[in-house]
């Protein structure tokens, strides 16, 4: 009797194996036969959104190209379309395709600008999955049409209440901050990069102003340009051209978005003077972050790997992780990690004489 039990829940077993592993395979099928329509549809609402986005522009005159940005030591690709003017040549403006984690799944946007770069002229959600009724409102005009008329250069969150005609802002959906955020993330995101994609010198430009701020007294007239082979880093001299410290910039997503920080090692390249904090739209920043000192728990530790621990108290080359903020303090590790590498091997070519010096 046992026996036979036994033998029947073998049988029993094996079948829903099988049948686990037909209904797989038949999905699979489906799935990679409406993949290609899927992948078709999605493309023509792609450009049926060109003229809506753009102004005056024609689905017709458009010019497809990708470029390349470093996510995490990773490189990405990302899509951009430009908009032609009637002679074929003048661009009327481009529009950019990104994607990100919203409150559910991923979120998948269509985000136009001028021709400069300077405003947004308009943002479509060209997929999501969000809560019915509540994140999934992120597609309705009423929302997104915020987004017109948006500074590139400056920071775009959702709040709960209606901001100010002069802040460049946009209303949140009510319950569904996480969703409106989260967009306002990937917008911002998208425009930052190809902002810097179409001009190199933006991070020059920002690195200049942000080392005399992590590093009180000293002028931009005593920041050298070292450009490596797939990076630039910088010395910084004092009066009779000796170092004072190596700098170098690194960014990787946090939970919500992109951080950029800073590094400045000391003259010998042995010690972390300083993490100094570029741009990042983290949620709990100054709530958490700022508060505990994560960033400047940094600040003397060897030039060698740091360690990111949770709930043990830190001790040698390790830091102490931010309750509520995890996600975000791992990236800060791993970014600082990635720099202080990158720094002493560079400054270790220079000092053998492999790279020159260039001046501004």
């Amino acid at each position: 009797m046992a026996e036979t039990k036994k033998v029947n829940y073998l049988v029993q077993a094996w079948l829903v194996l099988m049948l686990a592993v037909s209904f797989g395979a038949a999905m699979a099928g489906v799935h990679l036969a409406l993949n290609e329509g899927i992948q078709t549809n999605k493309r023509n609402e792609t450009y049926d959104q060109i003229p809506k986005l753009i102004r005056g522009a024609s689905k017709d005159r458009v010019e497809s190209g990708v470029f390349t940005v470093d996510v995490g030591g990773a490189e990405i690709e990302r899509t951009y379309y430009k908009a032609l003017a009637p002679d074929g040549k003048t661009p009327m403006g481009y529009m950019l395709r990104a994607s990100g984690m919203g409150y559910v799944d991923k979120i998948e946007v269509l985000i136009g600008v001028d021709a400069m770069v300077k405003n947004i002229t308009g943002v479509y959600v060209l997929a999501q999955i969000e809560t019915p009724g509540l994140g999934s409102k992120i597609r309705s005009e009423d929302f997104v049409l915020q987004f017109a008329a948006k500074s590139t250069t400056k920071e775009i969150n959702a709040l709960k209440t209606k901001p100010k005609p002069e802040e460049n802002d946009i209303q949140a959906i009510t319950s569904a901050t996480i969703s409106s955020q989260s967009v306002c993330a990937i917008v911002g995101r998208a425009v930052r990069e190809f902002r810097e994609h179409l001009d190199a010198s933006i991070q020059l430009k920002r690195a200049l102003a942000n080392i005399p701020r992590m590093l009180p007294g000293v002028t931009q007239e005593q920041i050298q340009q070292i450009e490596m082979d797939n990076h630039v880093i910088y010395k910084v001299v004092d009066a009779a051209g000796e170092p004072m410290a190596w700098v170098a910039g690194g960014k990787r997503m946090g939970r919500w978005d992109r951080i950029d920080l800073l590094v400045a090692l000391d003259p010998t390249c042995r010690t972390i003077s300083k993490v100094h904090v570029v741009d990042q739209r983290e949620r709990y920043w100054k709530s958490h972050v700022v508060k505990a000192g994560y960033v400047e728990s940094f600040s003397g530790k060897k030039a060698e790997r740091i360690v990111m621990v949770k709930k043990t108290p830190p001790a040698g080359q390790q830091v102490q992780a931010v309750t509520k903020a995890t996600i975000t303090s791992t990236a800060i590790c791993r970014i600082v990690n990635k720099v202080v590498l990158r720094l002493t091997a560079a400054v270790a070519e220079i000092q053998n004489g492999n790279v020159a010096v260039k001046e501004r």
